[in-house]
């Protein structure tokens, strides 16, 4: 009962202030709408474009700034397609490589310290958005009766404003920084799975495989009803995987999904492809009569992912007894953009391997 209070008092909160800010946004509007002239109208429309687009671009920067004021290196940062990484020789390279449902992310190698520091990492997106609110309600007071360039402002103020309250409210089963740093500060063992999520990735990047990787923490000890642990854990089904160790990987797919009961969580929809792709293994054209909803949701929207376009290629291996070119060339293709080239060197003798066993269970 206390948790359905608690969830119900969230939301309210967070509608009360989403609804503060459009109302901030339709009044100031309704106030100019009379004098503004036809072309006003569309220099709105173009504000408000760039308006969202720089509001993305200064909260990865926020995570940037404060992630390297207290220790953490950088490694990449992302706007929409265009991602700029440090490479394994330590120089500043540009990629194109895009994540869907995401606009911009910047990540860094964490410091070794321990505890890992972890607010101003997290909350550096929101503060550079309120940064940017602030200093806009501060011009604000003094354009006197310019409407257009109100109605401007008031954009300003309204997307940076809602922008900081959705990356940081409590959303039960949201991965946002305020949900990440809110478990990380509470549970010694999410801010290690963090400071892993963090360090796994930058050593993929810089080539090293997940299958030579000694991940520190064992499987079984993680508390699968944290996301970031989770997520830790995502890694070592991974693995697992990619070792040809199907039973466990799926043994441990099948305790995360039964553990973390959040249907709709990302964490929840980008794990249901990798136990669809041990089942086509094991069981070839019975399995695909099983995928459901979750898996093509995911596989058609994740086009740029290696892994992804991996899954989808040996299904159509298996519906049709052929080889698809058009799929291997683009697994080819999101292989060479994928910042990530120690993964894609795992993927790429895993496709040889997963190959091997369909033309096996053919010969059978």
């Amino acid at each position: 009962m206390k948790s359905f209070l608690k969830q119900l008092l969230e939301g309210a909160l967070i509608g009360l202030v989403i609804g503060v800010m459009f109302l901030l946004l339709g009044y100031n509007i309704a106030k100019g709408i009379d004098s503004l002239l036809w072309y006003e109208w569309i220099i709105l429309v173009i504000v408000l474009y760039i308006v969202y687009q720089l509001a993305i671009i200064f909260h990865e920067l926020g995570h940037l700034i404060f992630g390297k004021l207290t220790g953490y290196k950088f490694l990449s940062y992302r706007y929409r397609s265009f991602l700029i990484m440090r490479n394994e020789k330590n120089k500043l390279v540009l990629k194109r490589f895009t994540v869907h449902g995401t606009l911009g992310q910047c990540l860094m190698i964490p410091p070794k310290k321990k505890p890992l520091p972890i607010f101003w990492y997290n909350v550096g997106g929101v503060t550079m958005n309120l940064l940017f609110a602030i200093v806009s309600i501060i011009v604000f007071k003094f354009v006197g009766n310019n409407d257009l360039i109100k109605i401007s402002l008031t954009i300003v103020i309204t997307i940076n404003l809602f922008l900081a309250v959705f990356n940081w409210v409590g959303i039960k089963g949201l991965t946002n920084d305020g949900n990440n740093y809110r478990e990380a500060k509470k549970y010694p063992d999410s801010r290690n799975a963090l400071f892993y999520i963090l360090d796994i990735n930058a050593r993929l990047s810089n080539n090293e495989r997940i299958t030579t990787m000694l991940l520190d923490v064992p499987f079984d000890e993680l508390d699968l009803t944290k996301p970031l642990q989770i997520n830790y854990a995502f890694s070592i089904v991974i693995k697992n995987i990619y070792l040809q160790n199907f039973e466990l990987a799926k043994t441990q797919i099948d305790e995360i999904l039964k553990t973390y009961n959040e249907p709709g969580s990302i964490l929840i929809l980008l794990i249901k492809p990798y136990k669809y792709l041990l089942m086509l293994i094991d069981e070839q054209e019975q399995a695909i009569d099983k995928k459901d909803k979750d898996v093509i949701k995911i596989l058609d929207a994740m086009k740029y992912e290696p892994s992804f376009v991996l899954i989808k290629w040996y299904e159509e291996l298996i519906r049709n007894n052929q080889n698809n070119d058009e799929l291997s060339k683009q697994f080819l293709k999101v292989c060479e953009n994928s910042p990530t080239q120690g993964e894609v060197f795992d993927l790429i003798e895993f496709k040889e391997v997963i190959y091997q066993i369909y033309l096996d269970k053919k010969t059978l």
